[in-house]
C-alpha cells in the first residue's frame, strides 16, 4: 500500500531529483519483488532520472544499482521503466568525475542478478568497465560477488570486457579467494557461453 500511496507522489513531484535522492529512492527498493505497486513506482522514477541534472558519486551509483536487484524480474510494462533507469544511470557512471571504489562497482554488479540482457544492460557494463581498471584494492571476495551478479546475463563483447576487468584484478590481488566466493564467481558464469575471455 506504501509503494502504491508513493507513486502518484513521485509523478507529481515538480522538483528534479538530486543525485543522493536517486540513490536513496533506488536503494530502497532492493527488497521489493515484482508487484504492479513495484512497477508504478520504477514507472514513476524512470523520467525523474532521465530528467536528473544532478551528477551521481560514486556510492550512490552503487547504492541506486543495488536497488535494482530484485526489479528485474518484472514483465514488459515494468521492464521498460526498468531499462529506461538502467540507460540513465549508464550515462551517470559515464559522467561520473569521481572514480568508483571496489565496493560501489560490486554493489552495481549485484544490482543485475535478476536482469536479462538487454541494450541497457550492456550500454552500464561497458561504462563500468573503465571504473573497474581505475580501481587498485578489489578484493576477491568483492570480485565473487560482482560476478555472481552477472548470473542471468548471456555473452556479449560488453559482458567480455567486463570479465576481462575483473579478470586482471583477480590476477593483481595476492588475497586468497573463499570457497564461498569461488563459488558466486562461477555460478556468475553460468550463461557466459564462451569463457576463454574471462580467464579465471
Amino acid at each position: 500500500r506504501l509503494l502504491a500511496a508513493l507513486a502518484p507522489r513521485l509523478g507529481a513531484c515538480e522538483e528534479g531529483l538530486k543525485g543522493q535522492e536517486i540513490g536513496n529512492s533506488l536503494y530502497g527498493l532492493q527488497q521489493c519483488a515484482d508487484s504492479p505497486e513495484l512497477r508504478s513506482v520504477l514507472a514513476a522514477l524512470a523520467p525523474k532520472v532521465q530528467a536528473s541534472t544532478s551528477g551521481l558519486s560514486g556510492q550512490e551509483i552503487g547504492n541506486a544499482l543495488y536497488g535494482l536487484q530484485r526489479c528485474g524480474g518484472a514483465p514488459a510494462a515494468g521492464s521498460e521503466a526498468l531499462r529506461a533507469i538502467l540507460a540513465a544511470l549508464a550515462e551517470k557512471v559515464t559522467s561520473c568525475a569521481e572514480p568508483l571504489s571496489a565496493q560501489n562497482v560490486t554493489n552495481a554488479l549485484q544490482g543485475l542478478q535478476t536482469c536479462s540482457d538487454g541494450e541497457e544492460v550492456q550500454m552500464l557494463l561497458f561504462a563500468l568497465v573503465p571504473k573497474i581498471l581505475e580501481i587498485s584494492d578489489f578484493s576477491p571476495q568483492q570480485i565473487g560477488v560482482g560476478l555472481y551478479g552477472l548470473n542471468r546475463l548471456g555473452d556479449s563483447s560488453a559482458l567480455r570486457e567486463v570479465l576481462q576487468a575483473l579478470a586482471q584484478k583477480l590476477s593483481e590481488s595476492r588475497e586468497e579467494m573463499p570457497s564461498a566466493n569461488l563459488g558466486m564467481a562461477l555460478f556468475g558464469l553460468q550463461r557466459c557461453g564462451d569463457h576463454r575471455a574471462s580467464r579465471l
